[in-house]
């Protein structure tokens, strides 16, 4: 992540709270939101720093994946959702809501060359968990994870781990999953395995004290201790 948080990577909330995997470091971070070339920010892009990082109690690392990944970053200040600034809110989705249907979502992820970081997106397919599963092995905990890909590309590729994976519904946006790790990077078929972010949303709201809506539309947020 190079020390950075892009827009690509920030699933923010009206508590106050950042939405990554467990491999970020408060410290190291520094948040750039409003801005699709990070190395190129505009002027309204705004650089946005943490005090708080609180990991799943049950994070743990396997010898082929990780299970639990999943984190919440605390904004140091508070963040003004507004068009000038291009800085919106997204969804949770609702809670330990699954599906194992085939949908095509977007990826949000970075292009990294000599000129620039750029947030793109891609067009995935959300793969069943049958496949996952055979796959993956004892790995793969159904509703806990997910995976996702499309053929004859490569997928997140490991650089985009705490990506979120974004789909829509009745013209809201929802970040249902978190890059966790690749299994295929450089094959065929490329393949990633995010973190079911619905599977936690029962997690979220205990540590944010955020009262959610089934379906979710909004939320309400108390001020963090």
């Amino acid at each position: 992540m190079n020390g950075l948080v892009s827009v690509a990577q920030l699933s923010l909330a009206k508590s106050g709270f950042l939405l990554q995997h467990t491999a970020v470091e408060v410290g190291n971070v520094k948040g750039i939101a409003g801005a699709t070339i990070i190395s190129r920010k505009s002027d309204s892009g705004i650089d946005i720093f943490f005090d708080k990082k609180i990991i799943h109690e049950s994070f743990e690392l396997k010898n082929r994946g990780v299970i639990n990944d999943i984190a919440l970053l605390h904004l140091n200040e508070s963040v003004i959702f507004s068009e000038k600034t291009d800085i919106r809110a997204i969804c949770l989705p609702p809670k330990n809501h699954f599906t194992n249907r085939t949908t095509a979502s977007i990826l949000f992820h970075e292009d990294k060359d000599e000129e620039n970081d750029k947030v793109s997106f891609s067009l995935v397919d959300k793969i069943n968990n049958t496949f996952c599963h055979g796959l993956l092995k004892e790995n793969y905990l159904e509703n806990v994870l997910f995976c996702a890909g499309h053929r004859r590309a490569s997928s997140s590729c490991l650089k985009d781990t705490g990506g979120p994976f974004m789909e829509s519904k009745n013209y809201r946006n929802y970040v249902t999953g978190i890059v966790s790790y690749e299994c295929r990077c450089h094959s065929s078929y490329g393949l990633t395995v995010f973190t079911n972010v619905s599977y936690f949303v029962p997690w979220i709201e205990k540590q944010t004290n955020i009262t959610s809506f089934n379906p979710m539309t909004e939320v309400k947020s108390n001020k963090v201790q």
